[in-house]
């Protein structure tokens, strides 16, 4: 159901605004249910639900307007998953009032209108993270927390001053990521190596977490993270375009974006939270669902599990490989989870060198850029 025009909601009460907001969300999730279980890709979801909650603060947004004019001078911002437009059912919404003047400085009526647009989603029993900053004030934060780092970088407005949003984006980029390039890939290659090492480094886990696990949708936020860093590009699309990644790599990292989010949506939709945790009882329910085949339950799960394991492998290789490609080292991927461990391993034989090449952990590469041209039989 769309939502009724504003001079409507402005003159109702605040109980038949709320009733009104209720029902445009469990409508707009029903029709997001629906278009899932039809088959659509994940994040064709994802969008659609971000569409819904973008009309619904536009809204709130223009109703805090109404409280006060100054509101028009703030941006409202959607961060993370919600930034990204990756918004799933069970997903909390980040929000930033960017402000044009530090915090200490806003006026009354500005924090009673920020507040129409809180109050009017936890109402709604919403599960809301918000921040209200100034520009330099979102820069130190970033500077000093790595969470916040990341968060903002996926940063779009949603409604309210775009000339303030567009300025922050170009500072923060650059002063926060770029100015600071080495430690952001130092960061970024340590949080890899936590999270593998939290699970054996490896994708073939019992109950994987779709989120955090080798091969998750965190392989693929790093990647978009280090892309823009690197290349100011956010698209698979574009990655393969600019070489960053091969056409086969685009494809199976594309392939498998759109199970683990569809996958995640089935979680999220079937359980009514943010669930990541791929439980032995969510595979049986899981994969009966999404119609495996299998004469019994247990030979369904392994149906989807063996979909599960491919993805997540092929994620996890092709992450690697762009981001040798973009020449980012990654202290994550430098050891494989048997040679890790294994003390009598010939660490010559790991790393060798021969007819011009050196070899590395399963990889390949010239010791030089001429090394073809030196000798074309080498292609062979």
């Amino acid at each position: 159901m769309p939502l009724a025009p504003l001079v409507e909601i402005s003159a109702m009460s605040v109980p038949d605004r709320i009733a009104h907001f209720k029902a445009y969300i469990a409508e707009e999730k029903e029709t997001a249910r629906a278009k899932h279980d039809a088959g659509a890709p994940g994040i064709e979801v994802c969008q659609m639900l971000s569409s819904s909650f973008d009309a619904l603060l536009s809204t709130l947004y223009d109703l805090a307007v109404e409280a006060s004019p100054e509101m028009k001078k703030v941006a409202l911002v959607a961060n993370g998953g919600y930034g990204r437009e990756h918004l799933f059912p069970g997903s909390d919404i980040d929000l930033l009032f960017l402000l044009p003047k530090p915090t200490s400085s806003i006026s009354k009526p500005l924090k009673v209108a920020i507040d129409v647009v809180l109050y009017g989603l936890w109402d709604l029993n919403l599960k809301v993270g918000h921040a209200v900053r100034s520009i330099s004030e979102n820069i130190a934060e970033g500077k000093q927390d790595a969470i916040t780092r990341t968060t903002l970088l996926d940063s779009r407005l949603i409604v309210g001053n775009k000339r303030l949003f567009q300025t922050f984006k170009a500072k923060y980029r650059k002063e926060v990521i770029i100015n600071d390039k080495a430690n952001f890939f130092k960061e970024r290659s340590a949080d890899l190596k936590t999270r593998y090492n939290k699970f054996q480094q490896t994708v073939f886990l019992q109950e994987p977490n779709l989120k955090e696990s080798p091969g998750g949708l965190r392989d693929w936020h790093n990647l978009l993270w280090l892309a823009d860093s690197v290349t100011d590009l956010r698209d698979v699309a574009d990655l393969e375009e600019a070489g960053v990644v091969s056409e086969v790599a685009a494809i199976q990292i594309q392939d498998s974006i759109d199970f683990l989010m569809r996958l995640r949506n089935e979680m999220h939709f079937r359980t009514g939270k943010g669930t990541d945790l791929l439980s032995l009882r969510l595979q049986g329910e899981v994969a009966e669902a999404f119609d495996y085949p299998g004469d019994d339950i247990l030979l369904k799960i392994e149906a989807l599990m063996k979909d599960y394991y491919t993805h997540a492998r092929n994620m996890r290789n092709r992450v690697r490989g762009a981001f040798e490609m973009m020449d980012v080292e990654m202290d994550a991927f430098r050891e494989s989870s048997l040679t890790s461990w294994l003390p009598w391993v010939n660490r010559k034989a790991v790393e060798d060198e021969f007819d011009g090449f050196i070899s590395r952990e399963g990889f390949i590469y010239a010791q030089s850029e001429s090394v073809f041209t030196d000798d074309p039989e080498r292609l062979l």
